[in-house]
């Protein structure tokens, strides 16, 4: 689905070591890091707004590039959104959503609880009622591929069980997903997940998530300790962490 090809991100191609990899139909991949080790240069770089240092990108056998139309590239959740504030939200999902998509439907908008927010300006709703708009319309775009940059800022924890329902359904019907996070036991609601670990614009780890989490890598860079234990309310698994 999207192929990379020896990539360098970033903006300082002294720093970035390139990379090949490439990801397929139906899976689902975590970006994780300290703050500036890179996650939203590598996503914008995926998702095509952003050009590489070095290498390409494939997406469907075609090189991402500026100028390709929205249909012709992942469907992208920036971290920080800047649509003009008079902008109802019903015009997200114009802006994001071109034409017809097999993803959109009722089910979508009532887990994010958008329907009464879209006749509304934008400046009078708050930063987390305009994230849910602008996460239900993305997760609307046509396209197979999904990034998604800090999702879940500004949700409501409630929100963030709703995301994983979503995103295991869609999973289930072939889509992938690429998602950047900080909230890393959020991650282990996912059984089948892998887990791109960065640091000074540079892939430092990959692998299964439950491996990653737990790494001497991630320890380092994160400086915890950390296990995986059950949740003692409902069995699933969470990340405990203590400082070094």
């Amino acid at each position: 689905m999207l192929k990379i090809n020896s990539l360098k991100f970033g903006y300082d191609k002294k720093r970035s070591n390139s990379f090949s990899d490439f990801i397929e139909k139906g899976s689902l991949i975590f970006v994780i890091g300290p703050n500036g080790s890179g996650k939203t240069s590598l996503l914008k770089t995926l998702a095509g707004t952003l050009e590489p240092l070095d290498g390409s990108v494939d997406f469907k056998n075609q090189k991402l590039r500026n100028g390709l139309n929205s249909k012709e590239r992942p469907a992208f959740l920036p971290a920080q959104n800047f649509a003009d504030e008079n902008l109802i939200g019903q015009d997200i999902f114009d802006l994001y959503v071109p034409g017809e998509s097999s993803w959109a439907g009722e089910e979508l908008m009532t887990a994010f609880n958008v329907q009464s927010l879209l006749g509304l300006p934008l400046r009078q709703l708050s930063t987390g009622e305009q994230k849910r708009i602008y996460l239900a319309a993305t997760l609307s775009h046509p396209s197979d591929f999904v990034i998604l940059d800090e999702p879940l800022n500004f949700l409501d924890w409630g929100l963030e069980f709703s995301a994983v329902e979503i995103i295991l359904k869609q999973l289930k019907m072939g889509r992938a997903f690429l998602v950047s996070v900080h909230n890393l036991s959020w991650c282990l609601r996912f059984e089948r997940s892998q887990t791109w670990v960065l640091n000074k614009c540079a892939r430092v780890k990959t692998g299964p998530t439950a491996e990653v989490l737990v790494s001497s890598e991630v320890g380092e860079i994160f400086n915890f300790r950390s296990k995986i234990s059950d949740n003692p309310i409902d069995g699933t698994k969470i990340l405990v962490t203590a400082p070094k």
